[in-house]
């Protein structure tokens, strides 16, 4: 009677503590899914270590960190949504916000951004996904597009800096050269990532900005066939005319890698990320801004401005999130300053704090790549402060930011397409926008907007 006693009581001894590890398991295995765009291996390990920390102070919360690439996020997304399996927080492109706001997928952030600071953020990032009077995103670094070339080579050739588009095709065929005399070019004015459906569309949103046009009418209706779109058709397959063979199946990281290997003089589409490959790839004494150097957008027929386009994807809370309570506090948590400070000097230059006091921070400042190539940093900032910057994919106009079927029309590859016929398939600009045109509307009239 004992022994069956004492087994009973072994048992029961087994069940309590397995309910209690059940328990603590539960407890400790809240998944907080986290999807961000940032591929260098130096951020990825600040987000890494940052998640480890939070889960320290947080141990009911476990984060689950997964980087996606910027040209296949919005297949992600659409995907997500469509199975319902949305990650609780995400970098999103701006140019989402509205189709995602539309159709009921976003949190409101105005009390993360209250206890950020709401006035500690940069005002022409902070608002960029404002909708009806709440805050949806927060940009969790800020940057500008960078026109880069190869400044050695403009002085030895005693050439004008361009303002134009005319100017500056002039001077980027000057700047192509035949390297070993055998009658052909060897090295080439431009690369182009015309590999990437997201890239070609970043482009062709900084070439339509630069010429006063846009991709909508302010009844959301598509504008491919008009003059600034067509100019900017006409330039672009100018601009494919220099470029270095292969271009239409490169992707953007391989641009800057041409760049930095000295393959071609310039990248339109650039960005502070070419350092990285200048220190890694390029000859010592040429890994200096005195070679590698940034121009001002230049503009074109119909446009008196050049503009760059404003990087600064959003973190946002999808509104099926268990989590949001969480989320919200690690969101907190990722702009705590020594986080924070942590994370923009990852890639520095590139991401650029949008606190204005850290931007300020000599510990942010001084560090070695940020004095060296400090010309890019005060390019980006004046480009930022001056507002010739907002152009965002697809969006050449500050209201374009409410046309809810952005993220669709960027999707189909209507602008890339478009792009091509006129690059490679020799069709001229009005009828490939006139094709382009037709597939806009049908798209829309597939979809629902409500």
């Amino acid at each position: 009677m004992r022994i069956k006693r004492s087994r009973y009581i072994f048992v029961l001894s087994i069940v309590y503590i397995l309910f209690l590890d059940f328990s603590l398991l539960a407890k400790t295995d809240s998944i907080l899914r986290v999807w961000h765009t940032e591929n260098n291996p130096k951020t990825i390990e600040v987000l890494e270590k940052m998640a480890q920390n939070f889960t320290k102070i947080h141990p009911e919360v476990r984060v689950k960190l997964e980087a996606i690439n910027w040209n296949n996020l919005g297949t992600k997304l659409t995907q997500a949504i469509h199975t319902k399996t949305l990650p609780d927080i995400s970098h999103i492109q701006p140019f989402m916000g509205a189709s995602l706001y539309n159709k009921g997928h976003l949190t409101p952030l105005n009390d993360v951004i209250e206890s950020i600071g709401r006035d500690e953020i940069f005002e022409y990032v902070r608002d960029v996904l404002y909708f009806d009077k709440n805050n949806y995103g927060i940009p969790h670094a800020m940057g500008t597009t960078l026109i880069i070339y190869r400044k050695d080579l403009f002085y030895k050739k005693q050439l004008k800096e361009p303002k134009t588009w005319a100017e500056f095709l002039q001077m980027i065929e000057k700047l192509e050269e035949d390297r070993d005399k055998d009658g052909k070019k060897d090295f080439f004015g431009i690369d182009l990532p015309g590999g990437e459906n997201h890239f070609m569309n970043c482009i062709f949103s900084a070439l339509v900005s630069s010429n006063r046009g846009r991709f909508f009418d302010i009844n959301f209706s598509p504008t491919l066939n008009e003059k600034p779109v067509l100019e900017a058709l006409e330039f672009f397959k100018n601009l494919s005319k220099v470029a270095l063979p292969g271009w239409t199946k490169r992707s953007y990281m391989e641009t800057l890698r041409s760049l930095a290997t000295d393959k071609v003089a310039c990248v339109y589409f650039g960005s502070p990320r070419l350092i990285n490959y200048i220190e890694e790839l390029a000859p010592p004494e040429m890994s200096s801004p005195d070679v590698f150097a940034v121009l001002p957008d230049p503009y074109g027929p119909s446009g008196d401005i050049g503009y760059s386009q404003l990087d600064c994807e959003n973190w946002v809370i999808f509104q099926n999130s268990k989590h949001k309570k969480q989320a919200k506090e690690f969101l907190r948590f990722f702009y705590e300053r020594n986080n924070y400070l942590k994370y923009c000097l990852s890639v520095p230059i590139h991401l650029v704090p949008v606190l204005k006091s850290l931007c300020e921070d000599p510990e942010y400042l001084q560090n070695p790549v940020i004095d060296k190539w400090y010309s890019w940093y005060k390019h980006i900032l004046k480009n930022i402060q001056n507002g010739t910057c907002y152009p965002i994919t697809l969006m050449a106009e500050k209201d374009d930011i409410l046309v809810p079927f952005i993220l669709q029309f960027a999707e189909s590859g209507i602008v890339k397409n478009m792009m091509i016929d006129v690059a490679i398939e020799g069709i001229c600009p009005y009828d490939a926008s006139m094709g382009a045109q037709a597939e806009a509307r049908t798209l829309l009239q597939s979809l629902d907007l409500r």
